[in-house]
């Protein structure tokens, strides 16, 4: 990975385009889904157990093999990687592969091929719409990240607490 800029968008911007070079997934799309996880908040975790800006599991860091999944880089291409794999499963159809990214292929086999809704995965359909609208307009994300990293909570876990969830 290059290094990094004292800007923390430029920053996100070179990782997303480093894991796009690596993966094929738009730097653009790998963007819209790190506001849609995480609003750019690199420490959060979901209730779930979900951690970082492209909100890995468990599962996913381990089967991408990141040691840590605070680390940006780290985060962002097991994230982008995964993303890969979705879109080459739904044969680049970004709306099933952003559903299965939220919700797990399970769901969408469950939903016989479609975004899941309701139960669960009510959230889902919603999701989707939200990272597909921030994809077309990729100006809107350098917005919405100027709003999250002014407003981010400083109600945290430490971070070897964090660590320790995704072991």
């Amino acid at each position: 990975m290059p290094e990094a800029y004292d800007n923390p968008v430029d920053t996100l911007q070179i990782y997303a385009d480093t894991a796009e070079e690596e993966t094929g997934v738009p730097a653009d799309l790998i963007n819209a889904v790190i506001h849609s996880e995480s609003s750019f908040d690199p420490e959060k975790v979901s209730r779930k157990g979900a951690v970082g800006l492209m909100q890995l599991t468990p599962t996913v860091a381990k089967k991408f093999g990141v040691s840590d999944p605070l680390d940006p880089v780290q985060n962002i291409r097991a994230g982008a990687k995964y993303l890969a794999e979705l879109l080459e499963r739904y044969d680049g159809n970004q709306e099933l592969a952003l559903a299965a990214y939220h919700a797990g292929p399970e769901n969408v086999k469950r939903a016989g091929g479609k975004v899941p809704t309701g139960g669960k995965v009510h959230g889902t359909h919603n999701y989707v719409r939200k990272t597909v609208q921030n994809y077309v307009d990729p100006g809107n994300l350098r917005r919405l990240y100027s709003r999250a990293s002014t407003s981010k909570s400083t109600e945290k876990l430490p971070k070897e607490q964090i660590r320790e969830l995704v072991r």
